[in-house]
C-alpha cells in the first residue's frame, strides 16, 4: 500500500499584546490544527522569535500591539518574515488601514471576533498561498455591474481586470499596448470614480459588485474571501 506524507505541521507566531487572547489561540491551534505555535506581546519580541527562529509560516500580527506604531511595524514584520505571510490580527480597523496594509504585503485581516472554526480554516487558507478578508468587511459600499459599466470606460473596465488579477502597471501597459503613462493615468481615474483608496481597493469593489471576479476568488466556511 502507498505511503502518504503527513502535512508538515504549521509554525505559527501569535504576536498579540492581550495575554488571554494570545493563549486561548495559542492553545487552540496546538490541539486542533497540529500547529507548532510561538507567542509574543510587543513588535521587538516578535522581530526577535522570527530572528531567532526563522520565519513562520504565518504571523497573526496585532496592529495595536506596543511597539507598532500603525503600518509601520506591519512593513517591518512582513519584511523580517518574507516570503512567509504576516496577516493582521485585531480587534478594530477600517477598509483604507486594510487595503493599504495588503498594498505593503499583508496577506489580509482576521477580526479578533473571527470564531475558532474559521480561524482554522482561515490559515489552512493562508498556507495554501491566498490572501484573504472577512465576507462581511468586502460587502460594504461596493458599486453593482450596472453602476461600474456607466462609470468607467471599455479601456478603464480592461484595466480594472487586469488589477483584480494582481498585474502591475508595467504587466497592464505590455499586455494592453498602451504606454505606462496611460495606464497610471487610468489606475487613477479608477479609483477617483469609484471612490477607492487605492489599487487594491478598486479591485476589492468591483469584486464585491459582482462585476469582475478575482481569479482564484472563493468563499471559505462562509466567512472568507479570498483577494489577489
Amino acid at each position: 500500500m502507498q505511503d502518504f506524507a503527513q502535512p508538515k505541521a504549521l509554525r505559527v507566531l501569535v504576536a498579540v499584546d492581550h495575554t488571554l487572547l494570545r493563549g486561548f489561540v495559542a492553545a487552540h491551534l496546538e490541539e486542533k490544527a497540529d500547529a507548532a505555535v510561538a507567542q509574543a506581546s510587543t513588535l521587538m519580541q516578535a522581530l526577535d522569535k522570527i530572528e531567532s527562529d526563522g520565519c513562520y509560516d504565518i504571523v497573526l500580527l496585532d496592529l495595536t500591539m506596543p511597539g507598532m506604531n500603525g503600518l509601520e511595524g506591519l512593513g517591518l514584520v512582513v519584511a523580517a518574515n518574507a516570503p512567509d505571510p504576516g496577516v493582521l490580527f485585531s480587534g478594530t480597523t477600517n477598509a483604507p488601514v486594510v487595503t493599504e496594509a495588503i498594498e505593503q504585503g499583508a496577506r489580509g485581516f482576521i477580526p479578533k471576533t473571527t470564531p475558532v472554526r474559521t480561524l482554522l480554516s482561515a490559515l489552512r487558507f493562508i498556507a495554501s498561498g491566498e490572501t484573504y478578508l472577512p465576507a462581511h468587511f468586502l460587502h460594504r459600499g461596493a458599486p453593482d455591474k450596472s453602476e461600474v459599466a456607466r462609470k468607467l470606460s471599455r479601456q478603464e473596465q480592461l484595466v480594472l481586470t487586469a488589477l483584480c488579477r494582481g498585474r502591475s502597471n508595467k504587466e497592464i501597459a505590455n499586455e494592453l499596448d498602451l504606454p505606462l503613462s496611460t495606464v497610471k493615468t487610468r489606475v487613477r481615474s479608477i479609483c477617483a470614480k469609484l471612490q477607492a483608496d487605492n489599487r487594491t481597493h478598486a479591485a476589492i469593489l468591483a469584486n464585491q459588485g459582482g462585476w469582475i471576479s478575482f481569479q482564484s476568488a472563493r468563499i471559505l466556511d462562509c466567512e472568507l474571501v479570498c483577494v489577489p
